[in-house]
């Protein structure tokens, strides 16, 4: 069942995750890709990447749920929208699992992201993560701790959408607090002339953390 989790967060925003099983010729077969799609799957290297790319698409057809053929589009810092029917998306993958956040508001950003859970983000946490942010996660110093801190950070850089923008000098963790089954992350994104805050919704499944927020 390649469709583990779909679920309508609210109306009009929906959540979806995959869990990759098919061949590549069986995810084609669900889509409607045209020459460029094709030339752009053949330029990946390994199965599995080829898999990632076709698997959020069929994740996306199956949200979305169209009989039309549909193509994904980018802006020009790189993030995904759909044109008909019109849809901001969020699409994140990683390791046998891929993930969208798709609302039906174009003025709603949305920004998800899965990851493995790794002990090799403790050791490359001065590149994400200010001094203030190092204590706090070494109060519970484990790869699930870093990893939902990093994961978090890599919603909102996907859901503020300015590439010019750093992990740990412009997206702060401010705030941190368990529920049972998930935490919630106020995160601000502070720059010279503007501050906004997201709240991040982070959880665990198997051995990934999922993170998402919308705008």
């Amino acid at each position: 069942m390649p469709l583990l989790i779909h679920t309508e967060l609210e109306p009009g925003i929906q959540l979806g995750i995959w869990e990759i099983s098919e061949s590549i010729e069986e995810l084609v077969s669900q889509l409607y890709l045209n020459q460029q799609e094709f030339e752009t799957l053949e330029e990946f290297r390994t199965e599995h990447r080829k898999k990632q790319w076709l698997s959020y698409r069929v994740l996306i057809r199956n949200l979305v749920r169209i009989d039309t053929i549909y193509k994904i589009y980018y802006t020009s810092t790189g993030k995904p929208y759909l044109v008909h029917p019109p849809r901001n998306i969020s699409i994140t993958h990683s390791g046998n699992f891929s993930a969208t956040l798709i609302s039906e508001n174009i003025k709603i950003n949305p920004g998800i992201d899965i990851e493995k859970i790794d002990k090799k983000v403790m050791r490359v946490r001065s590149k994400y993560l200010n001094p203030v942010e190092q204590i706090r996660a070494s109060v519970n110093p484990s790869p699930e701790t870093y990893t939902m801190f990093w994961s978090a950070k890599e919603t909102v850089y996907k859901c503020y959408d300015n590439p010019q923008i750093s992990l740990k000098d412009h997206i702060h963790i401010h705030s941190l607090r368990q529920y049972h089954g998930y935490w919630l992350i106020k995160i601000r994104v502070i720059l010279p002339h503007q501050t906004k805050d997201f709240l991040v919704r982070c959880e665990r499944f198997n051995d990934y953390i999922l993170s998402y927020t919308y705008d």
